[in-house]
C-alpha cells in the first residue's frame, strides 16, 4: 500500500477522499480532505494538485487520472512493474511515449521506485516553467488553440 510505504517514510500523507465523510480515509492518513465529490471529480482535484504523477498500477480510474495529467501537461512518471494499467501503458501509448500524435508531455517509465521518484522530481523542475506558460497561452504541448 502506497500510504503506508509513505508514512513509515516519515511523510506527511495527506488523502484527497471522494464523499463528505472520513469513511474513506484509512490509518495513514495524516491530512485527510473530503471534496464531497464522486472518484472521478476527486481525481482532477488530485491532478491538479500535482506537480508529476507517478502511476503505480491501476484501474480505470488510475487511467482517467494519466488522461487528465496528460491533458494538462503534468509530468507523468509510470512504474510498469507495479502491474495494472502502468504495465500496458506503454505498448498502447503512441510511439511508446505519447497519449496521442499531439506529443503534448512525453511519458517517462521507470523500473523501481526510486527510479520513479528520480525521474518526477527532476521533471517538476524542467516541465514546471514551460507547462505553465502553454497552460496561460491556450496551449497543449507546441500547439497553441489558433493553431490547432
Amino acid at each position: 500500500m502506497l500510504l503506508k510505504g509513505a508514512k513509515e517514510a516519515n511523510g506527511l500523507v495527506v488523502g484527497i477522499l471522494p464523499g463528505d465523510t472520513l469513511d474513506r480515509a484509512n490509518k495513514y492518513i495524516d491530512i485527510p480532505i473530503n471534496t464531497g465529490l464522486s472518484f472521478d471529480y476527486r481525481s482532477l482535484i488530485l491532478v491538479h494538485s500535482s506537480d508529476a504523477l507517478i502511476m503505480v498500477g491501476g484501474g480505470n480510474g488510475t487511467l482517467g487520472e494519466l488522461s487528465a495529467a496528460y491533458l494538462n501537461l503534468k509530468p507523468v512518471v509510470i512504474l510498469e512493474p507495479s502491474g495494472g494499467w502502468a504495465k500496458r501503458v506503454r505498448t498502447m501509448a503512441f510511439e511508446e511515449e505519447y497519449l496521442d500524435e499531439r506529443k503534448s508531455i512525453k511519458l517517462d517509465y521507470a523500473q523501481t521506485v526510486k527510479e520513479a521518484l528520480d525521474i518526477a522530481l527532476s521533471r517538476i523542475e524542467k516541465d514546471r516553467d514551460t507547462s505553465a506558460k502553454l497552460l496561460a497561452d491556450g496551449c497543449q504541448g507546441n500547439k497553441c488553440d489558433a493553431e490547432q
